[in-house]
C-alpha cells in the first residue's frame, strides 16, 4: 500500500523562512525611521502589528516574543526621538499601541500553540496509521480488509487484491460488497451479518466474488466489529477465505470449506 503523506498546512506557509525573516525585521526597520520622523498625530505602530504576523508565519513561538519586544523597544524609541507635539497625544498614541502590541502577541502566541498541537496530532494519527498498513501488508496468507461502520473499504491489503483481482487505489472509499454478490444459499442479509457481528462478536457470510477480470470465485467472509477504547463502534475487519468447489453426485456444485487459521481470526470447522 502506499504510504500516507501528511500534509501540514502550518508547514505549507512557511516554505520561504527567509523570505519571511527579511520581511519582519524590514517592517520593524521600516515603521521605526517613520516614526522617528513623523508626529504622533500619526498613528504608526499599526505597522508594527504587521511584523508579529509576519514573526507568527515565520518562526512562530520563537519569532514572536523578540520581534513584539523589539516592537516595544522601538516605540518607546521613537517616542524619545520623534519631533515634538501634544504630549497628551502622543502618550494616547503609545499606550494604544502598546497595549494592541501585546493584545496580538498573546493572539498569535494562542494561534501558534494551536497549530503545534494540531500538528502533533497529525503526526500521531499518521504514524498509527502507517503502522497499521504496515501490519496489514505483512499477512501475506491473509487477505484482510478493513471497512469504516458504513461498509466502506479503508484498508485493502495485497492479498486481498491478488484473491480478488481488484486493486486498492480502485477500492478504498468503495463499498466493500460491491464486488460480491449473495450465493443462493446465503439467507441473511448484509445488515443482519453486520448486527450479528455486533451482537455476538463475529459472523460469516457466504458470497460470490467478481473479479476483475470477469470470472468468480466463492469466498466466506468473516467479519469482525472493531471497537475503539470508548467503547464506540470504530469500523470492521473481513478476512475473505477462499473456498473450494466440488462437484456433487447429482452435478450441481457443492461448495465445502478449506478455511486457514490466522493470527488474527482463528476459525473452527465450518458446519
Amino acid at each position: 500500500m502506499n504510504g500516507v503523506i501528511p500534509f501540514d498546512e502550518t508547514k505549507a506557509i512557511r516554505t520561504q523562512p527567509v523570505v519571511l525573516g527579511s520581511l519582519t525585521i524590514i517592517t520593524l526597520i521600516c515603521t521605526f525611521i517613520i516614526d522617528i520622523g513623523t508626529a504622533d498625530e500619526v498613528v504608526t505602530w499599526v505597522p508594527y502589528c504587521i511584523a508579529i504576523v509576519l514573526a507568527l508565519q515565520w518562526k512562530g513561538v520563537t519569532a514572536i516574543v523578540p520581534v513584539t519586544a523589539a516592537a516595544l523597544v522601538l516605540m518607546v524609541l521613537g517616542f524619545l526621538l520623534s519631533p515634538p507635539g501634544s504630549f497628551p497625544t502622543e502618550t494616547t498614541n503609545r499606550a494604544i499601541g502598546a497595549a494592541t502590541l501585546t493584545t496580538l502577541a498573546l493572539v498569535c502566541l494562542y494561534i501558534d500553540w494551536r497549530r503545534d498541537k494540531h500538528r502533533k496530532a497529525l503526526a500521531k494519527t499518521t504514524s498509527r496509521l502507517n503502522r497499521l498498513r504496515l501490519f496489514v501488508n505483512s499477512l501475506k496468507k491473509v487477505a484482510l480488509v478493513l471497512s469504516d461502520t458504513r461498509g466502506r473499504v479503508t484498508e485493502w491489503n495485497r492479498t486481498a487484491q491478488r484473491l480478488t483481482g481488484h486493486p486498492i487505489d480502485q477500492m478504498i472509499g468503495q463499498p466493500v460488497f460491491r464486488i460480491f454478490q449473495r450465493r443462493e444459499t446465503a439467507v441473511n442479509s448484509l445488515a443482519q451479518v453486520y448486527r450479528t457481528a455486533r451482537l455476538k462478536g463475529g459472523a460469516t457470510y457466504e458470497a460470490v466474488c467478481h473479479r476483475r477480470n470477469g470470472s468468480s470465485c466463492h469466498l466466506r467472509v468473516v467479519v469482525k466489529p472493531l471497537w475503539n477504547q470508548f467503547g464506540r463502534l470504530h469500523g470492521y475487519s473481513l478476512v475473505l477465505q477462499k473456498s473450494v468447489t466440488v462437484q456433487s453426485t447429482d452435478g450441481e456444485p457443492d461448495s465445502t470449506h478449506k478455511e486457514e487459521s490466522s493470527p488474527l481470526n482463528p476459525t473452527e470447522p465450518h458446519r
